[in-house]
């Protein structure tokens, strides 16, 4: 664990990305949605709801992940899928308040869970929690005061930061060239992501599935089931006319 000291205040660099990873976010949001001519105001509004959601279901995920695993609730924390999960719910209840420009919205609060998870995860590599796999090849890393003490382990973290960072440019790219599809392509991607990399985290009971890669089976079921069923709407309507 890393502490900086300000002016006599301690302060965890965990905390400080964590915050980050929301401000960046939401200034990628708010520039987007402005670009598309949409008011401050509703951009404000919307972005309060998905962060008061997002809080609660990040840490609300955590507890109920604790007790599956270890039947206890150990330390508080934050979920990156909980929060996610609070984000979308704060949208999907934000557009049935207010229906204009329900597919911008939607758009780039997608994208920008890919910046908000890179920039969070930076925060677990200093404060040395979701730590990764026991591994001594190139790029090991060492913790001194954690649960894995002394073991060289495999830097998961940052790997998620790069790759989610990636992904989150090209997905940008790709919904600057008004492709088609982006927003499952997008939560598909990410938790596809997520569900691979978990595989390199530490477990000192390794399971097939752990608690957060059946969080990212279910969101692919759901965009699964919802591109199935958008495709069968499509066909029955074109045999319509």
């Amino acid at each position: 664990m890393i502490d900086i000291t300000i002016l006599h205040w301690r302060i965890s660099p965990y905390f400080i990305c964590f915050l980050l990873s929301f401000v960046l976010a939401y200034i990628y949001i708010a520039r987007s949605l402005r670009k598309a001519g949409i008011k401050p105001a509703y951009i404000f509004y919307s972005e309060l709801l998905s962060t008061v959601l997002a809080l609660y279901f990040g840490a609300f995920y955590t507890f109920v992940v604790q007790l599956v695993e270890h039947g206890k609730l150990e330390t508080f924390g934050f979920s990156s899928l909980g929060g996610m999960a609070g984000i979308m719910l704060g949208v999907w209840i934000f557009t049935k308040i207010s229906k204009e420009h329900k597919t911008e919205l939607w758009t780039v609060y997608v994208l920008a869970l890919g910046l908000m998870y890179a920039v969070s995860k930076l925060g677990c590599f200093f404060a040395g929690c979701c730590i990764g796999m026991r591994y001594q090849g190139p790029g090991s890393i060492r913790y001194l005061d954690n649960g894995a003490a002394g073991e060289y382990l495999f830097p998961v973290q940052l790997a998620e930061t790069i790759l989610f960072l990636l992904a989150f440019l090209l997905l940008h790219r790709m919904a600057e060239r008004k492709r088609n599809g982006i927003i499952p392509k997008s939560l598909l991607l990410y938790a596809i992501l997520k569900f691979a990399l978990d595989y390199l985290r530490y477990y000192e009971t390794r399971r097939l599935f752990s608690a957060n890669q059946w969080g990212c089976l279910l969101v692919i079921a759901i965009v699964l089931l919802y591109e199935a069923v958008q495709q069968i709407k499509h066909k029955v309507n074109n045999k319509v006319v």
